[in-house]
């Protein structure tokens, strides 16, 4: 149950972040930019990431993943969070 509610945590943190710096969001997250050539941005969207995929990881040890991977539930994860975030932003 803690590895659940770690990963909905992890999760919900990135949606609360892009509804009240949606400007940062759009930086870290989006398109607009090449991440690249910031390497300071690109290793912060790396530790978001990061961050969800140890929570997944904790789930899949305490076998609240089924069968699937803590990458793909990590990936499962962002993506959600990530679309409903983008429709808050835009």
């Amino acid at each position: 149950m803690l590895s659940r509610r770690l990963f909905l945590k992890s999760t919900a943190l990135i949606g609360c972040s892009a509804a009240a710096h949606p400007l940062l969001y759009r930086l870290m997250f989006g398109v607009e930019c090449n991440k690249l050539m910031y390497p300071t941005l690109l290793a912060a969207g790396q530790a978001a990431f990061s961050e969800v995929l140890q929570a997944a990881t904790a789930c899949q040890a305490a076998g609240l993943t089924g069968n699937r991977s803590a990458a793909d539930v990590a990936l499962a994860g962002w993506a959600v969070v990530h679309g409903i975030a983008a429709l808050h932003v835009d």
